[in-house]
């Protein structure tokens, strides 16, 4: 079966206001294990600010400094593999998992890659089967021939 993000993602975050100090961001990293933060400027998600932002900022500065303001999103029903596609895509470090614009948590590109290590045969690092119907699913919806072959190596 193909996990969706919905199962993987993270849902310890803050939200924090666009002119919030750092130092806040900072504290909340390292006494309250946050490391993810949708930033908001009246009540519109307008940037993201992760502990990697974080690191070398000063922490007098404010979170308009840190923060990146690309954000991509993906619906909670985002099948894993396709969260990698757009990762890949965009060339970005997280994902927000939304579903009527309502905010349900994170996914970060080395959370998935953990992930995804798990559906990877580690003696022949060939993809175990929930990617091949992924693919195939795929491949089929784009109206692409799509051919499996078995083969028993030991027998």
């Amino acid at each position: 079966m193909i996990r969706n993000v919905s199962e993987i993602m993270l849902t310890n975050f803050k939200y924090m206001d666009l002119l919030e100090g750092v130092r806040t961001a900072q504290d909340l990293v390292i006494n309250k294990g946050i490391d993810f933060f949708p930033v908001v400027e009246k009540d519109n998600l307008i940037g993201i600010l992760t502990y990697k932002h974080l690191i070398g900022v000063h922490s007098n500065r404010i979170i308009a400094d840190a923060m990146s303001s690309t954000i991509v999103s993906i619906p909670s029903s985002t099948p894993i593999w396709q969260a990698k596609e757009i990762f890949e895509n965009n060339n970005i470090d997280v994902l927000l998992v939304m579903d009527n614009d309502e905010l349900l948590g994170i996914i970060s590109k080395n959370q998935l890659n953990t992930e995804l290590g798990k559906h990877v045969d580690l003696l022949t690092e060939l993809y175990k089967s929930d990617y091949i119907y992924h693919y195939a699913k795929k491949l089929i919806s784009n109206k692409q021939n799509a051919s499996i072959i078995f083969i028993d190596i030991n027998n």
